[in-house]
């Protein structure tokens, strides 16, 4: 545990925030991972879910050999994502939260390097780095979040609109006083973290770190893109049309990108009605026809066994992009 290496009073306190649930197998090297990090003046802030596997154990035993450190509250009843964070959110007593998950792991320096940025940016409300994005069976690193698809980007909350995937959780690091009012959203259940950091940003602005100071774990208790998901995720741009007018002009940009993102969930299913579909309201909504769209064919189509098809189907797209630009000349 190396928690010694900077005086306590150096530095301002962070509270690392660590939902968990079912998270026995992964739990101990994530709090491992925040022990080992070079910086004191910190807490670890543990929610439990009412999971029913051995994490509840492992987070007594943790907060029995670190009681200065852990702080944890474990759910009687399952509350679900977004009231389990907010919850967990109320216990933080840090100037800068560090969002976590009970699955993933620190680099060394990561909340050190962080809190540095804050410190001498002042009008910074949330910073992030790059993420090693790793399969849990494996330990191999699938890719690097911040790649040449996902540039990671700095400003301010319009950002989030135009690009919508900038991050993952585990690389946020996020000021205080910058959290809005009631925390997250609890009219979203589960993907409410996309919809909170546009709130926090808007009370300042984004910064990037270049370099890969967390691990972000994929396995099958990953949350995946399901009906719900999409649900979700428009019911927040109804909220921020709502909330926040100066925003409200930049929806368009992330609608695109989900319709598009929908259009390559149907493509895998083999749904090429449904592909068309959302391909359409993607264009719709101006989202540019890039590179992606015959990557995404071509993977799906190499699996199938069709990859004679697949001059058919992007010549379709790209008809379907030039109708709609007939349909508004006229």
């Amino acid at each position: 545990m190396n928690i010694t290496s900077t005086q306590t009073g150096s530095y301002p306190k962070v509270s690392v925030f660590v939902p968990t649930y079912n998270h026995e197998q992964f739990i101990a090297d994530c709090l491992d991972s925040i022990l080992a990090q070079n910086y004191s003046n910190l807490e670890i802030v543990c929610g439990d879910d009412a999971s029913n596997d051995g994490t509840p154990e492992i987070l007594k035993n943790y907060k029995e050999r670190y009681p200065k450190v852990i702080k944890i509250f474990l759910n009687k009843t399952n509350l679900g994502v977004t009231k389990n964070c907010n919850n967990l959110l109320a216990q933080c007593e840090g100037k800068y939260i560090a969002l976590f998950a009970g699955d993933d792991l620190m680099l060394p320096g990561k909340l050190k390097k962080q809190v540095e940025l804050l410190e001498h940016t002042p009008n910074c409300v949330l910073c992030y780095h790059n993420l090693d994005v790793f399969d849990s069976l494996t330990n191999k690193t699938l890719y690097y979040y911040n790649n040449s698809t996902v540039k990671p980007y700095e400003g301010k909350a319009d950002l989030l609109l135009k690009h919508q995937v900038f991050t993952g959780p585990p690389s946020i690091m996020i000021r205080s006083s910058a959290i809005p009012q009631g925390g997250y959203n609890e009219e979203i259940s589960t993907v409410s973290d996309w919809l909170f950091f546009i709130e926090v940003a808007n009370k300042g602005e984004i910064r990037y770190i270049n370099e890969t100071l967390a691990r972000y774990r994929r396995h099958k208790g990953s949350i995946t893109y399901s009906n719900k998901y999409y649900k979700e995720v428009y019911d927040s741009f109804n909220i921020i049309r709502g909330k926040y007018p100066k925003l409200a002009k930049y929806i368009y940009l992330s609608e695109g990108a989900i319709c598009f993102q929908q259009a390559g969930d149907r493509l895998k299913e083999g749904d090429m009605e449904g592909f068309y579909e959302f391909v359409y309201k993607a264009f719709k909504n101006r989202y540019r026809l890039t590179i992606s769209i015959p990557l995404v064919l071509l993977k799906f189509l190499r699996k199938v066994g069709c990859l004679c098809i697949i001059d058919k189907i992007v010549k379709k797209v790209f008809s379907l992009r030039n109708s709609l630009r007939d349909s508004k000349v006229n």
